[in-house]
């Protein structure tokens, strides 16, 4: 009889055990999916902080080299990206720094300076990548979402067609392909891409009605 009792004892155990474990499976659970949840929302609510109140920037792009920009569902985006001076602390291969933006003198963005710590005095600046460095220069990449310029299935393969063809005119007279990028400390978000002043899918649908 005690043998049973104690065996009933510790059965009621191991099952209140189980329950208690079931439930902290449940509620790391319900935590992982609260936060799967959540990282969208903070990503929709960072673009449109971005679009509200980031600065636009016009850039001129560059060819591509090799000249593929197509990437599947994206063009390739090569910013005209000078080397800059080292910032007066040392940055290593694959360091994040901070390049702030300004207007040239013909009112299309650029590249200013390169910074080891965020600016303080702007909000113009993108983070960006050490590709290489040497003692008296840094040269440095942007991040994806300052390089990728997402189309639809239907227009990309026709956007790379143009693309390629825009930006390796031997004749032209003023870069044919800009992209407005809106910058606000460290995020940038690519707000429209321009053929020859045009939007892409504007200039897509104009050009295909021609031929």
């Amino acid at each position: 009889m005690t043998t049973t009792i104690m065996l009933i004892l510790k059965s009621d155990k191991t099952i209140q055990h189980i329950m208690k474990s079931n439930q902290w499976y449940a509620l790391a659970f319900a935590g992982m999916c609260v936060l799967y949840l959540a990282i969208p929302v903070l990503m929709i609510r960072q673009q449109e902080g971005i679009l509200k109140e980031g600065t636009v920037f016009r850039f001129a792009l560059q060819p591509i080299d090799p000249p593929d920009a197509f990437r599947g569902r994206y063009l390739e985006l090569n910013f005209n990206m000078p080397a800059f001076p080292p910032p007066g602390k040392l940055v290593e291969y694959n360091q994040k720094v901070f390049l702030t933006v300004t207007k040239d003198s013909a009112g299309m963005g650029q590249f200013e300076a390169l910074h080891a710590d965020p600016p303080h005095d702007t909000p113009d600046y993108v983070a960006a990548r050490v590709a290489g460095t040497s003692s008296h220069e840094i040269h440095c990449f942007v991040p994806d979402e300052m390089r990728r310029f997402y189309l639809n299935e239907d227009l990309a393969p026709l956007a790379d067609k143009w693309y390629a063809e825009l930006l390796n005119r031997d004749d032209r007279r003023q870069v044919p392909v800009t992209v407005d990028l809106r910058v606000l400390k460290g995020k940038a978000l690519i707000e429209q891409l321009y053929f020859e002043g045009v939007p892409v899918a504007e200039y897509i649908r104009g050009k295909e009605r021609e031929e």
